[in-house]
């Protein structure tokens, strides 16, 4: 059990059922900390967020719709579920589902890009995750790599629902507000116009796609270029297409990056899209195994014995309420400790809980033969377009659009930090260029996509995909000093070495002082074998980061450079990283 926190504001209603522990991150308005549910021996997360705060930024009613989108919402195996909520006169508490593996920015970032094969796994989970969302009558209207974590067993949870479409706005009505994050922006939107939720994901669904299957974005600008440039590229809706990309896979992403949205992939469509059952033989499910209407009748029995109900139905129609008190975050918890492993009862002390994957986290495995079929005639999230022309009331210049960039904010996420806004500072990309090692140039189909004519490969893409991160095998005995903190397993590192652990810390301080140079890195702080690193991300913001010389258990003669993102653009960060990482010569 951890170590339990004693705070005077906790509130009554959490302290009778939660051990508070470490404090996991903090931002502007919230801080998260690692818990326990003393009755199941759960962990959860905790979020503390001040309603003073929230007030003083404007952003109190957008955590209040956070928090009735992700209500409505339920519980889905690929969606941050919401256990509990309590709210006093200083602050709300949010009991969240504790999700341990990161961004799969991260992830995506220590692989450089992933596989098709890997990417559609993973794909096929986002997809079920958007689809349940949309069958909800919401749009998550903030689609990124940033916004999906990966649990313990690399399963994708969404997460971040502080743009959600309003619950009580169907999906069939068009918006006009323009929210998100302009490089995920589908084209209707960046142009003003009223647009519709679904179509709109879907738009972003295809630049994650692109991102996963390539490393890097397919709208993107440099350093110096407006931001204009960028609206425009995504108004043609032209991407170069590298020849790793399988035909399966462009013809996916143009089905998903078209520019009109009446012509682009519906969601339903999109479910049973041939990319997707590709090794699978069965379309996406979407669906939730776990009914709010239906109840599990040994766990409502379970709780009746835990509470001294002598009543299970009494106790049945209390979980059905589901008021997200205590009660409901225990029958939530229940059903995923039963989801992990079949038992005849849990005890009410520490459960033992071996770790195994459900029947719903296998989903997006290739299975070895086709044992069910999964309708989906039952979704309709396509929109009718009788709005369709009608504008936006505050049109305006692109550059004075009123985005709302959720890397500068944070609402219900359970673990990461608060992202500050921009300035219109500019990285000196000269030094940057000047301390980054020539690296060989793939080779890439000479086209563009996007209903266009065929161009050339600009020299820009091919300097940006031309940076690559060195992996190295071979054993050798480790004779550094004290040793680095062991991580589970080898992919949550990027670069990995058999060089000494202090040999690595010293290659990659000295990398960093090379980068001071730059307007990229301001300063760093290193405490035995972890970096913390701030700099400015391409928007003149803040760029806050980690760097972690780590070993692998089994493998002692391997160290790795672990990376995370803690605050500041993406894929600023995913560059600056690739420049650190070429630098160090391991």
């Amino acid at each position: 059990m951890p170590e339990r926190i004693v705070d005077s504001a906790f509130p009554p209603e959490l302290d009778a059922y939660i051990d508070l522990s470490e404090k996991l991150g903090e931002g502007g308005f919230a801080e998260v900390h690692l818990a326990e549910h003393r009755p199941t021996g759960m962990k959860v997360a905790i979020k503390i967020m001040s309603k003073a705060n929230l007030k003083s930024m404007g952003d109190l009613h957008r955590a209040y719709r956070e928090i009735d989108a992700m209500k409505r919402l339920g519980s889905h195996q690929h969606v941050c579920q919401l256990y509990q909520v309590v709210e006093n006169d200083e602050n709300i508490y949010l009991v969240l589902e504790h999700i341990s593996g990161g961004e799969l920015f991260d992830y995506i970032v220590s692989r450089e890009k992933l596989s098709e094969k890997e990417s559609r796994s993973f794909f096929r989970q986002i997809v079920s995750a958007v689809a349940y969302i949309h069958s909800k009558g919401l749009a998550h209207r903030d689609l990124k790599p940033e916004n999906m974590l990966l649990d313990g067993n690399n399963s994708i949870k969404i997460i971040d629902f502080g743009l959600a479409s309003d619950p009580d706005t169907s999906l069939m009505m068009p918006l006009a507000t323009c929210c998100g994050s302009p490089a995920y922006a589908a084209p209707e939107l960046i142009s003003g116009k009223n647009y519709f939720g679904a179509e709109a994901d879907i738009w972003s669904l295809g630049v994650v796609l692109y991102g996963l299957l390539n490393g890097f974005l397919p709208f993107d600008i440099e350093e110096d270029e407006p931001t204009y440039l960028l609206y425009d590229k995504i108004k043609l809706g032209e991407f170069e297409v590298p020849d790793w990309l399988s035909q399966g896979s462009l013809k996916m992403l143009t089905r998903l990056l078209t520019v009109n949205p009446e012509a682009r992939v519906t969601t339903k469509d999109l479910l049973a899209h041939p990319w997707l059952s590709e090794g699978y033989g069965n379309p996406v499910e979407y669906k939730s195994p776990l009914s709010k209407e239906k109840l599990e009748p040994r766990i409502v029995e379970e709780l009746a014995d835990y509470y001294h109900s002598e009543n299970d139905g009494s106790m049945s129609q209390l979980v059905k309420e589901f008021q997200y008190d205590s009660l409901t975050a225990h029958y939530f918890l229940l059903y995923k400790l039963r989801q992990k492993t079949p038992r005849p009862k849990v005890t009410f002390k520490t459960p033992v809980r071996p770790k195994t994957t459900s029947k719903i986290q296998k989903e997006n495995q290739p299975p070895k033969r086709n044992c069910y079929s999964v309708s989906i005639d039952d979704i309709d999230v396509t929109p009718t377009r009788e709005y369709r022309s009608k504008s936006c009331s505050n049109d305006q210049d692109l550059d004075d659009m009123p985005y709302i960039d959720p890397s500068e904010k944070e609402y219900i996420s359970p673990l990461r930090d608060t992202r500050e806004k921009a300035s219109s500072h500019v990285d000196n990309l000269n030094k940057l260029i000047s301390l980054t090692p020539a690296r060989p140039k793939p080779n890439f189909h000479n086209k563009r996509i996007g209903g266009m004519a065929a161009g050339l490969v600009t020299p820009k893409f091919a300097k940006r995909i031309g940076k690559r991160v060195a992996n190295l095998m071979t054993p050798r005995k480790n004779q550094g000093g004290e040793e680095p903190r062991k991580v589970k397993a080898l992919y949550k590192c990027s670069t990995t070495s058999t060089k000494p652990a202090m040999e690595v810390r010293q290659e990659v301080e000295t990398a960093l002082m090379k980068l001071r140079a730059t307007d990229r890195l301001t300063s760093y702080e290193v405490s035995q074998y972890l970096f913390k690193c701030k700099g400015r991300d391409e928007r003149g913001g803040k760029l806050i980061f980690q760097l972690e010389i780590c070993s692998v258990p089994g493998l002692q003669t391997i160290v790795g450079i672990r990376h995370t993102r803690l605050r500041g653009d993406a894929w600023s960060y995913k560059k600056t990283c690739d420049i650190i990482l070429g630098m160090v010569k391991i």
